[in-house]
């Protein structure tokens, strides 16, 4: 059984409208707020049982292009540190301009996004696989490091 408390909405969007800017009419930092409900206190799941969202990923393997985008990098955080027992990601990412597939990937988790991941899950690098390669190539182009 699931649920939700539909106040914690009304709530959370007036005070989020409240503080969303500073003394001096500039745009605060809100995400401090938004981080923490998104905890899901306010969303139970009965027994501890898995969400339908860990049952579909247990144990699969996941191809996932663009994962150096915005939506990418939040995509491959939430599913490394909310799906505990994933099998695999694996990451199709291009050699940069002026920098190496090793260097782009390096930066890539070194990113705040992954901050959270890092201390509830410091092996979490195991679960990733990197396959360099470009989308628009034939076969991706494709070879893995």
């Amino acid at each position: 059984m699931v649920y939700a408390n539909p106040a914690m909405f009304s709530k959370m969007s007036d005070e989020l409208l409240k503080d969303s800017n500073d003394k001096n009419g500039e745009p605060s930092v809100i995400w401090d707020k938004l981080d923490k409900e998104d905890d899901a206190e306010d969303i139970i799941w009965d027994d501890d049982t898995p969400s339908p969202i860990q049952e579909f990923y247990k144990d699969q393997t996941v191809f996932i292009t663009g994962a150096t985008g915005f939506l990418g990098s939040l995509l491959v955080e939430k599913l490394l540190r909310c799906c505990p027992q994933i099998r695999k990601l694996i990451l199709l990412i291009r050699k940069g301009k002026s920098n190496s597939v090793d260097e782009r990937v390096k930066d890539y988790f070194n990113d705040t996004v992954f901050d959270r991941l890092r201390l509830t899950n410091p092996n979490y690098h195991e679960k990733v696989d990197i396959v360099t390669g470009h989308i628009d190539a034939q076969n991706f182009d494709a070879f893995t490091p």
